[in-house]
């Protein structure tokens, strides 16, 4: 994604005013622009033609994807947010939202594990028939 984005980069600039690759929150505030524009986007399952350097611990790692979790949920906390932004289809909506999601599997795994530790300290079921 992020060598599509700055492919694009040098054709959009004049639609977009420019593609800050900071963060990740830029990058997807500028695909919700481009695609509002009317740019279309296509996914193409290739080997990616950059590599990053991984990283070298757990820690560093962890680092990694809380940073990019963090901001791709800043994206919808913007004006830009796909959720409401005129122009966008529904399926670009959607798509925009299948990219968060996988970041808000915690808060479910944490839900889990709440119901579980009361389950077993009250000794009821969370539900009944």
């Amino acid at each position: 994604m992020r060598a599509f984005l700055t492919i694009t980069w040098a054709s959009g600039r004049l639609f977009v005013g420019g593609v800050d690759v900071g963060d990740q929150a830029s990058l997807s505030r500028a695909l919700v622009r481009m695609q509002a524009d009317g740019w279309r986007t296509r996914y193409h399952a290739e080997p990616p033609l950059v590599r990053g350097n991984a990283p070298d611990s757990l820690g560093a790692y962890l680092m990694i994807r809380r940073r990019r979790a963090i901001e791709s949920l800043r994206v919808f906390r913007t004006s830009e947010s796909p959720l409401i932004h005129r122009g966008l289809r529904f399926g670009q909506r959607l798509g925009h939202v299948a990219l968060a999601i996988p970041y808000l599997a915690s808060l479910r795994q944490l839900g889990l594990a709440v119901v579980l530790v009361i389950t077993l300290v009250s000794g009821t079921l969370p539900f009944s028939s």
